[in-house]
């Protein structure tokens, strides 16, 4: 297992972990659906991590099973994560892995005041990893941890 920084030479492994997943997994971390897995919006979905995120990914013999993804905003001292994992690798710590990484990442090299999580309310597995890391619900799917 490695955990790194998601690099421009990802994309083919990327895109083949997305494409990997179920539609209840794609909806819990993009609210929607993506119909037929349609190439085109899973471009756009890479292109916005690789330009403006920090994401962090877990590989497994060279395939992608995790990703997490690490938006500041310089505007309120803020930050917001995201995680995705494979289907096949859900309630197996990766989750927690990855949010243990992004804290980590957050309180060594950025000033960040708060982290924002947008959980579905059918998102179970996400709303106990974020109790777990002391997140509280505030509003509108939105959960919040004071740093």
């Amino acid at each position: 297992m490695i955990i790194r920084q998601l690099q421009q030479s990802d994309k083919k492994r990327w895109i083949s972990f997305f494409q990997s997943l179920s539609e209840d997994t794609i909806e819990n971390r993009y609210h929607h659906l993506v119909k037929n897995k349609d190439i085109d919006i899973i471009k756009g979905y890479w292109n916005y991590l690789i330009h403006d995120s920090i994401s962090i990914i877990i590989e497994v013999d060279e395939t992608v099973i995790g990703c997490a993804e690490l938006y500041i905003n310089t505007k309120n001292d803020g930050a917001e994560i995201a995680i995705t994992i494979a289907d096949k690798w859900q309630d197996a710590g990766m989750g927690n892995l990855l949010m243990c990484y992004m804290e980590v990442l957050i309180n060594c090299y950025y000033d960040i005041k708060s982290i924002t999580l947008n959980i579905l309310p059918t998102n179970t597995r996400m709303k106990k990893l974020a109790e777990k890391h002391r997140f509280k619900y505030h509003k509108d799917y939105v959960w919040i941890k004071e740093i």
